[in-house]
């Protein structure tokens, strides 16, 4: 209901509100009736914002005078006439606004309670504080009445621009016209009114007030800042954060929104450094540093801050983190003290590592001399002096540093008999270890050579063999000297059934040794071998040596271990006084995950990344820092059964254990996270499919759930029961998870199984193997008997007739007959599932191109003839 309206005014309302009012928004006020009655007041009593002004204006008394009679009066003149009606407007307003006084019920300001984050977010609202009535008094401001309304409009500045606009009017030459002079009271009569809605009031309901009898308008914004700061003092830092954060959006420039920005950040950053949480505070107070330099208090918080981080870092050996803060301080502030500080100390202590590695260098201690001057590189790349010393200490001895994802799970067994359960114990036996005769590079078949063996001579139509040992070696070479002695002493215990070293499958091939000179010894075959080097494809041992001392062809020692690195050096170190030197030690460090090595090898902590999947390895395979090299074999994954175990032996559990696996999905999204399967293949045999050994015709299985549960329903009552399957996985990022995924499609199928941890003497039924086969003719067989001494009680549990085809193996007069015979034996292999192949994938090693004189083909091994790499000397200078 509109209270004291007149027509005229309820259309310029409506017109005002067209041109001024925005969508009202409603707000649950208790004050809102309140407000609406004594609004209809104001408007009754209050209609001239001119005449308000003059309100605190001091009245003369009437003077009394005798009567006199009556005159005419002349006419009055216009500015007379203005004069008296402006007079009887005053006194009209002076007497209504005692009854407004009288009969007002409106807040105190003192009596209104910031509105809440969730009020302000939902139903913004402005204050508008009115005059005091009583001018002759003291201005009390927390008593003044306010009147809570939605937002008013022009904002800011809101009764500012009303009175310019107002005065800019009264500027204007004195109207010539009656309807001129009307127009212009009219403009001056809006200009002096704001019209406003109500909170919670009736929909197109308005009100005016005029303009002298507000003092101020508290805005909505205001109002915003005020709660960000009542926020701000009670530690409440995110929601002051969020309600800064959104009216700095909308109004950037707004009194308030700065100040407590920088007070909210100043105030969050010292709070996160009293309670220790460091790095939030740095990040505070740097985001204060860039709004405001000078700001109270910074610069000693800020150095407060940096030092702890610093101190911290040092304590835990992160000496890149500790400079990584140390530069973030300097960037902003290079004459900081804390900057100084830390500067001059940092240079101090490598300048003093510097002095002890030439010390030791000096002394014959030449890998300790490496790691301190490798340690004061880290410590202070820009030390004066440090390039000349680190490249002359590094040059002579010279440390690769190795990241990988997995060390071996314990101390390799170097016995003849062990085999190694992953690719990182192969790596190691390979680093540790080396074999009479090793591959050399694989192509369409594969190429051996022997760092022992000089020459090896077939006589006797191949029934006989003549080798000549290397009587020297050359300077790089880290081995023992060795004669047809120890060799010849390593070939009969393989072939005595009393010595732990024996081979069955050896000694059916041997004949008879013969020494013949200190150098050159002579074997008698049963039979004339297709190939004699695979034959001798295992390293020159000792038989009555203790376990340390068994192995006599070594080229690297284990000089340290822990959980997180080994360390391996030569076994014969390189003498002084040569013009080039080589690999001297290798620290494999180990990362939880791909990533992490990755990350270490841009930071420069190694230089060879030997196992990485190949979607990490994507992350280099284009930055020409590293070469990027793919290994000649893939790595093949395939699931191995345990011989020994009864459940396996059922073929019907094989087969929907085969069927249930849905090797596409599982290679695609886990093993090489690329829908492409660029870098993989499914496979049908444990073996590379570019393998002499591979038949290309046998197609792979296509997973089939329903003939799966059945297969295990006729293997459920053959077996009379229902088995859990133990499996164990090969370390690393893929075997695990893609274990995982397999065993969900055989519980589809109604096929149970665990993983279970591979620890040694563990049971086992079904393990994840990760392998690269070298030469399937002889590495076959301990495969499928699990059991690397190749002994016949190995194949008891493969049938008769696939027996005799696997011995039939080793008996073969010519190459092309033991290629045809391995691609017939790979089709049964997986017609009657004595494994299942999986997949293979292409991996790559990767070396950060200060490596020199690796292998000039593909990779046999991670660690292929690492006694002639050289590691040319290279530190990260690159600012953390």
């Amino acid at each position: 209901m509109r209270i004291g309206f007149r027509p005229s005014e309820l259309s310029r309302a409506a017109a005002l509100s067209r041109r001024r009012l925005s969508r009202c928004v409603s707000i649950t006020v208790r004050w809102w009736p309140a407000v609406a009655a004594c609004l209809a007041i104001v408007v009754l009593v209050v209609s001239s914002a001119e005449g308000w002004q003059d309100t605190g204006r001091a009245k003369g008394k009437r003077k009394s005078a005798p009567a006199k009679a009556p005159k005419n009066p002349a006419s009055p003149t216009p500015k007379e006439k203005k004069g008296s009606d402006d007079a009887k407007e005053e006194a009209d307003e002076q007497k209504k606004l005692h009854e407004l006084q009288a009969n007002m019920h409106l807040p105190r300001l003192a009596e209104l309670a910031i509105p809440t984050v969730t009020q302000l977010r939902s139903s913004p609202v402005d204050w508008l504080v009115l005059k005091a009535f009583d001018k002759a008094k003291p201005a009390d401001h927390e008593r003044q009445m306010v009147i809570v309304v939605n937002p008013v409009f022009p904002r800011p500045d809101t009764l500012k621009k009303l009175q310019t606009a107002l005065e800019a009017l009264r500027a204007l030459p004195t109207a010539e016209t009656a309807a001129e002079r009307e127009k212009r009271a009219a403009q001056r009569k809006e200009l002096s009114s704001l019209v406003v809605t109500l909170p919670g009031g009736t929909a197109g309901e308005l009100y005016e007030i005029p303009t002298n009898v507000i003092d101020v308008i508290i805005y909505h914004e205001d109002l915003v800042v005020r709660r960000a700061a009542l926020l701000i003092d009670a530690g409440s830092f995110r929601e002051a954060y969020e309600l800064l954060f959104a009216l700095n959006r909308q109004a950037h420039d707004w009194p308030g929104i700065r100040e407590q920005t920088l007070r909210l950040e100043f105030l969050e950053g010292t709070k996160s450094l009293e309670a220790g949480d460091l790095e939030s505070a740095l990040t505070s107070l740097m985001n204060l540093r860039l709004d405001d330099r000078d700001y109270r208090g910074l610069q000693k918080q800020l150095g407060e801050t940096v030092d702890k981080l610093i101190l911290r870092a040092r304590q835990a050996g992160e000496h890149r983190e500790s400079r990584h803060f140390l530069r973030r301080l300097a960037v902003f502030e290079p004459r900081h003290p804390i900057v100084e500080k830390w500067t001059r100390s940092l240079e101090d202590e490598a300048q003093k590592l510097m002095e002890e590695a030439d010390a030791a260098a000096r002394a014959g201690r030449h890998a300790e001399a490496v790691t301190l001057v490798d340690r004061a590189a880290v410590i202070w790349p820009a030390a004066p002096g440090l390039r000349e010393i680190h490249r002359k200490l590094s040059l002579r001895y010279q440390r690769l540093s190795v990241g990988v994802l997995d060390l071996p799970r314990a101390a390799v067994d170097l016995s003849p008999n062990s085999s190694p359960a992953s690719l990182p114990e192969l790596r190691e036996r390979r680093l540790s270890e080396f074999n009479l005769f090793e591959v050399d590079r694989i192509d369409d078949t594969t190429h051996y050579r022997s760092r022992l063996i000089e020459q090896w001579e077939p006589t006797d139509l191949g029934r006989r063999a003549v080798f000549t040992m290397k009587s020297t070696s050359s300077h790089w070479e880290s081995r023992n000297r060795l004669t047809s002695t120890d060799v010849l002493s390593a070939l009969e215990s393989r072939i005595d059934p009393g010595s732990p070293g024996y081979d069955e499958r050896f000694a059916s091939v041997i004949d008879g040794l013969r020494p013949r000179t200190a150098f050159e010894f002579e074997v008698h075959f049963t039979h004339a071998p297709p190939r004699v080097e695979p034959l001798f494809r295992f390293p020159v041992t000792a038989a009555n040596a203790p376990a340390a001392e068994r192995v006599l062809s070594r080229r690297f020692v284990q000089a340290g271990a822990t959980d997180q690195q080994a360390i391996f050096r030569r076994m014969l170190p390189e003498a002084d006084n040569f013009t080039e030197y080589h690999v001297a030690e290798i620290v494999e460090r180990r990362y939880a995950s791909p990533e992490r090595a990755v990350q270490g090898l841009f930071r420069g902590e190694i230089s060879l990344l030997p196992d990485l999947p190949t979607w990490a390895v994507s992350l280099v395979r284009n930055d020409q820092r590293f070469f990027v090299i793919n290994y000649a074999l893939p790595t093949t994954h395939v699931l191995q059964f345990n011989p020994h175990s009864d459940a396996i032996r059922s073929r019907e559990l094989r087969l929907a254990m085969a069927y249930s696996i849905e090797a596409p999905q599982i290679l695609s999204a886990i093993a090489l996270h690329d829908p492409t399967t660029q870098y993989g293949r499914l496979v049908t045999a444990p073996f590379a499919t570019t393998s002499y050994a591979y038949n290309p015709l046998i197609a792979s299985r296509e997973a089939n759930l329903g003939m799966a549960a059945s297969l295990h329903v006729a293997a459920t009552k053959r077996l009379k029961s229902d088995p859990v399957l133990r499996v164990i996985c090969d370390p690393g990022p893929i075997p695990r998870r893609a274990m995982e995924q397999i065993l969900k499609g055989w519980k589809r199928v109604g096929v149970r199984g665990e993983i279970v941890p591979a620890v040694n003497g563990a049971k086992w039924d079904v393990a994840y193997r990760t392998l690269r086969m070298e030469e399937p003719l002889v590495e076959l067989w301990p495969f499928l008997s699990t059991d690397a001494g190749t002994r016949l009680e190995g194949l008891r549990h493969l049938p008769d007739w696939m027996r005799d085809e696997l011995l039939g193996l080793d008996n073969v007069a010519d190459w092309k007959s033991a290629v045809s015979r391995l691609q017939q034996l790979q089709a049964h292999l997986f017609s009657e599932v004595e494994c299942i192949p999986l997949w293979e994938i292409d991996d790559a090693i990767v070396l950060r191109k200060n490596i020199h004189d690796f292998p000039a083909v593909k990779f046999v091994n991670s660690y292929q003839d690492v006694e002639r790499w050289v590691v040319q000397p290279w530190y990260s200078e690159d600012e953390p």
